[in-house]
Formats: C-alpha cells, structure tokens, sequence
C-alpha cells in the first residue's frame, strides 16, 4: 500500500494535489489510501483510494502561528496525542510500504507532533516503508533564507546500519510507481 498524508491549513490545494495523485495511482493497482487531516472538500475525488479523515485542524490566518480545530477552537496536547494516535493506528493497521509525507520537515512544521511520531513509530518496523518528502512551493509565505539550515529528514529509511537504501532523489525529478 501507498499511503499519502495530506494537511491542508488554509485553502484546500494540498488536498487536491495529493487526491489527484493517489487517484491515478489507485486507477493503476497500487492499493492506496489518503489520510486527510484539514477540512473535507466534497468536490475532491480520490478515485478507489481509501481515506481517513483525521480530526480536523486548520490556520487561522497566513502566518501558520496557531492552529484550530473544525469549531475555531485551540487545541492541546491532549487533543494533538489523540489525533497522532489515530493516525498512527491506522497506519499500524494498513502497513503501507511507501509513505509519502507532503512537505514536511520543510514546511508544515507545526504538525511535528503527529508526524515526527509517525517517522519515529515506521523506523521501529521490522518491514519499514520507504518515506518520502516531496517538497511543493505553494506561494503562501515567501522564501526565508536559511530556514532550512538544520533541517534533518528523519524519514529515509533502510537498514540501522544504513540508513538509506534504494534510490535517493539527489535532484528535483521523477519517479516511477
């Protein structure tokens, strides 16, 4: 199984990039699922991939300063280690092979508490899935120089000896399902 996280905080354009994607992918025999953890978009298909809508949290303004839930209210820890669990439940009961993370480490950092324990929670499997980070400029915030710096990407995964394996995307480019 492919599974791909989706969070869109503001518009839904996130949503429907990752929809289109597991559509086709799904149209092509990979089992594939979506987890999905902004606000439902009736007009998005996702063709026969599975969904899981998380608990709902958006922005409330461009500056991705706070986050809230369906009902505008600020959430908790509580409330953050209820979702994570959901999500990684779901991933424990699906067992994907190849997890695609849209834009996190570099962007989304706010979602760490679910997707840092996600990436954590995979390096432990014995039969760990590939991860991937695409990175997508979305034109939101400006570039910040030296934002990145620091950044470590936690999820290529492989052997503990090794920690990568298999391609590795050294450049911007594609690659074949």
């Amino acid at each position: 199984m492919i599974l791909f996280y989706a969070q869109h905080l503001l518009g839904a354009g996130h949503l429907r990039r990752i929809a289109a994607i597991a559509a086709e992918t799904a149209a092509h025999g990979y089992p594939t699922a979506v987890v999905s953890g902004g606000a439902p978009v009736a007009e998005i298909a996702f063709g026969s991939a599975e969904v899981l809508q998380l608990p709902v949290l958006k922005s409330v303004d461009t500056r991705f300063a706070e986050l809230v839930d369906a009902g505008g209210r600020s959430v908790d820890d509580a409330w953050k280690r209820r979702r994570a669990a959901q999500l990684l439940e779901f991933v424990a009961s699906r067992r994907p092979r190849t997890i695609v993370v849209e834009t996190f480490p570099f962007g989304r950092r706010k979602l760490g508490f679910e997707l840092v324990a996600l990436l954590a929670h995979v390096r432990e499997l014995a039969a760990r899935p590939a991860t991937a980070h695409p990175r997508t400029a979305d034109g939101v915030a400006g570039p910040r120089p030296g934002r990145h710096r620091g950044t470590v990407i936690a999820g290529c995964t492989g052997r503990r000896d090794r920690p990568c394996r298999g391609r590795r995307a050294t450049r911007p480019g594609r690659i074949s399902l």
